[in-house]
């Protein structure tokens, strides 16, 4: 399938100058490449062998410093995808249906006419595949080659590799999504600021995330492993940031974007029996917690931000959430 050239902008090369998501000076220390804050209001978390997890003590982001490069992370996309298999992507995208489900709802709901839709990250293509057909135009944009591959066989225009070197025209879209990938990005800002550039006016930015918390303590307790996978190799085998609202409030504000929803999302099914009744337990439990707090406490173990681009977008505060405060 031929990349539909109507959307594509040929003056927007990939030797866009790239500016690093941290900075360090002669001593080496981080600033925090959401809100600025010097190295002074870094809090070390975990110290491994061959980087560290901070915590910005002003946004509350996590992060790992020193991050690797743009090359490093594609290369680890690609030979993490060597031993995958369809089946094995199929019971991955079903374990995700459900919450996929729930943000395919809200799309429709805000745009029920359909429209251009991009999901960044897209895997195999299963959540454009799944949930959007007719009245929409659908593309995506994704690192590993395997998988955009099977993206284009159910019917969706799919780049291999970053949005930014996909050059697509300025206001191209009128949704795009960013599903649980946006940790992966080594700068997260100038992802957002292509986001808001090739959004239309009044158009719609969707990102799940999971919550830096919930995902820390899996990480730390359940897995056991997170010195060695993310700390201690050259590349990390997880995430490079994790997020709260708020950091990710702080990020979208200062790219040009207004929040205009926050919500809780529930977690991924994981299999049978009483491992799925605990989550789904959990899920139901941080629900209501963050209801009975007027959407101030946020438990759940995923969330989803909806933001616009431009400050005029903002909607009342009765009607929709405000970021809670990092902890």
């Amino acid at each position: 399938m031929h990349r539909n050239q109507l959307i594509i902008d040929e003056s927007v090369g990939a030797n866009t100058t790239i500016v690093r998501a941290q900075s360090s000076g002669k001593s080496g220390a981080a600033e925090c490449p959401v809100c600025g804050s010097g190295a002074a209001r870094q809090s070390v978390m975990v110290q491994g062998p061959s980087r560290k997890l901070l915590r910005c003590r002003k946004c509350g982001l996590r992060y790992l410093f020193p991050m690797p490069t743009e090359e490093e992370m594609a290369h680890c996309f690609a030979t993490r995808d060597k031993g995958s298999t369809q089946p094995a992507e199929a019971r991955s995208a079903g374990l995700r249906h459900h919450v996929l489900s729930e943000l395919s709802s809200y799309i429709h709901r805000i745009l029920p006419a359909g429209g251009s839709i991009l999901d960044v990250g897209c895997a195999v293509g299963y959540f454009l595949g799944s949930f959007f057909s007719s009245g929409w135009n659908r593309h995506g944009v994704e690192l590993s080659a395997p998988r955009a591959e099977r993206a284009r066989s159910r019917g969706i225009d799919t780049y291999v590799g970053d949005t930014r070197s996909a050059r697509y025209k300025s206001a191209a879209f009128d949704v795009i999504t960013v599903l649980d990938t946006l940790y992966y990005f080594p700068d997260p800002c100038r992802e957002l600021r292509e986001f808001s550039r090739i959004l239309k006016p009044g158009g719609w930015l969707l990102i799940e995330a999971p919550l830096a918390q919930t995902r820390l303590w899996r990480l730390k307790w359940c897995r056991g492993k997170f010195e060695t996978t993310a700390l201690g190799s050259p590349v990390p085998g997880d995430h490079l940031y994790f997020f709260t609202p708020e950091s990710l409030s702080r990020a979208l504000l200062q790219c040009g974007f207004s929040v205009y929803d926050v919500l809780p999302l529930p977690a991924d099914d994981s299999g049978d029996g009483l491992r799925k009744f605990l989550y789904r337990a959990y899920s139901a439990c941080s629900s209501a917690v963050w209801r009975a707090s007027r959407r101030r406490i946020q438990l759940a173990p995923r969330f989803l931000i909806v933001a616009r681009p431009g400050s005029n977008n903002r909607p009342d505060s009765t009607t929709h959430s405000a970021p809670v405060k990092a902890d």
